[in-house]
């Protein structure tokens, strides 16, 4: 038995984000005919997932609903009902991008029980039919994948955005991922500030992190110094 039978149209789309709204996910969506039955708030929760591969926004709802309400899933039943998934590492993925937000020990034990034993898939494309094939987007997402999509098996750049007084984006990346970013940004500029790299990874690290990875890079050398220094691709 596999949850999601065929690709989500748009109206099965909108029906998963009413089903999440009566949930209490951010989301509005109008109850369209859909060919699915779900028992449970942890059935509809694996199911919505596996349309999330289709809809960066349903991702983002998927993971903001984990960070506010994952106290109202069994993870004993959710730990079933992955193992109907087509990539039960997709939960995997979600609950990661939520453990950088939650950071505490109740929610690492709720998903460490829901993953256990599963391995990363084997590398490919999380979002389906969004990336056109040998287009400059596809290069991107190839060479700076977000780190909590990577800790899966799967490559993707978009980053889900968590509302509230602010929009925050989440997700990192890791070391290796943060050189091609070095080396993108020295590729596209003569020249470039930490402030420069700070920006294009949203500053998720720290300035003194920055200035490490920029003078560990095998791509870029510091031209000037101290405050007016920038940094200058390597010949």
């Amino acid at each position: 038995m596999t949850l999601l039978k065929s690709p989500p149209t748009l109206k099965h789309l909108s029906r998963a984000y009413f089903e999440l709204g009566t949930l209490g996910a951010r989301a509005v969506g109008q109850k369209h005919l859909w060919p699915y039955r779900f028992s449970s708030a942890e059935e509809l929760f694996c199911l919505t997932s596996e349309m999330a591969r289709y809809d960066p926004r349903l991702f983002g709802i998927l993971v903001e609903f984990v960070i506010f309400h994952w106290e109202n899933l069994n993870p004993l039943c959710v730990r079933r009902f992955i193992k109907a998934m087509n990539a039960p590492q997709i939960a995997g993925v979600i609950f990661e991008f939520a453990r950088g937000v939650l950071k505490n020990f109740e929610f690492g034990c709720f998903a460490d029980y829901i993953t256990r034993g599963l391995e990363p898939i084997a590398p490919q494309l999380f979002f389906r039919s969004l990336t056109a094939p040998a287009s400059h987007t596809m290069r991107l997402t190839a060479q700076t994948p977000v780190h909590e999509f990577l800790k899966w098996g799967f490559i993707a750049r978009e980053r889900p955005v968590l509302h509230g007084a602010t929009r925050q984006s989440l997700g990192s990346w890791n070391s290796k991922t943060r050189q091609n970013i070095i080396l993108e940004l020295a590729e596209r500029h003569s020249s470039f500030t930490i402030h420069d790299y700070l920006g294009a990874i949203d500053h998720t690290i720290s300035r003194q992190q920055a200035l490490n990875d920029l003078k560990g890079s095998k791509w870029v050398k510091m031209k000037g110094q101290k405050r007016g220094s920038r940094w200058v691709k390597k010949r």
